[in-house]
């Protein structure tokens, strides 16, 4: 009794959805990803080769492709602009980094810790110094104290200078400084590993810019030299 109340439950629920399953079908179709068998006694379809999800995804792309100068266009036009953005997570962080190589300018840090060695972002920020390097972007930077344990790794990159904070001075922030723009980065934990939300506000200001990156001039002026 209970397995003949089963089948009827699953025959009324494939009833209920059936005209989305249809609808489905019929998009795969119009899209090429499946092809009908004509002639088939029940509704019948075949799938396309798996190659034809890239050659969708090269479509898509060279559509984008055509559009970008334009979108590019009107991004330029408002990174004049003051303000404040706040950034979130990894992916946050990303934009951040990928913002830094579009400015093409030198970045001064205060307190820089332990996102970039975060294994979440490892290989993201490997391909970022290699941009970097290519691009001539230098980066001078006051490190947190927790970074020592990391100075061999530090110096691998040629295109970054290193001074360190003292020990008491230990902070869960740290602030960046290039182009206009001001960054404040939340952070938390031990070097290599983050505990806790990424939140970076990016404040765009010249003037604001310009004052911070005096008083990172003093504070590297009297830092310890690597």
């Amino acid at each position: 009794m209970k397995r003949c109340l089963s089948l009827a439950k699953l025959r009324f629920q494939i009833y209920l959805h059936a005209p989305t399953f249809i609808e489905a079908i019929n998009r795969m179709v119009e899209k090429g990803l499946a092809t009908p068998i004509v002639g088939s006694k029940d509704s019948k379809y075949i799938p396309v080769q798996p190659g034809k999800f890239l050659e969708m995804v090269e479509e898509k792309k060279t559509r984008l492709e055509a559009i970008l100068p334009e979108m590019q266009d009107l991004f330029e036009k408002r990174k004049g602009e003051e303000g404040i953005y706040i950034l979130r997570g990894v992916e946050g962080y990303k934009n951040l980094l990928r913002d830094v190589l579009q400015k093409k300018e030198n970045t001064y840090s205060i307190g820089a810790n332990d996102l970039w060695v975060d294994p979440r972002l490892k290989t993201f920020v490997k391909g970022f110094m290699e941009e970097t390097r290519k691009s001539n972007i230098k980066f001078y930077v006051l490190w947190d104290s927790t970074a020592k344990q990391q100075e061999k790794l530090i110096k691998k990159y040629p295109n970054i200078a290193s001074r360190f904070l003292p020990p008491k001075y230990k902070s869960a922030a740290e602030i960046h400084i290039y182009a206009d723009r001001v960054v404040i980065i939340q952070t938390g934990g031990k070097f290599e590993k983050i505990e806790g939300p990424i939140t970076v506000f990016m404040i765009v200001s010249q003037r604001l810019a310009d004052s911070y990156k005096q008083w990172w001039q003093f504070m590297w002026d009297n830092a310890k030299k690597n």
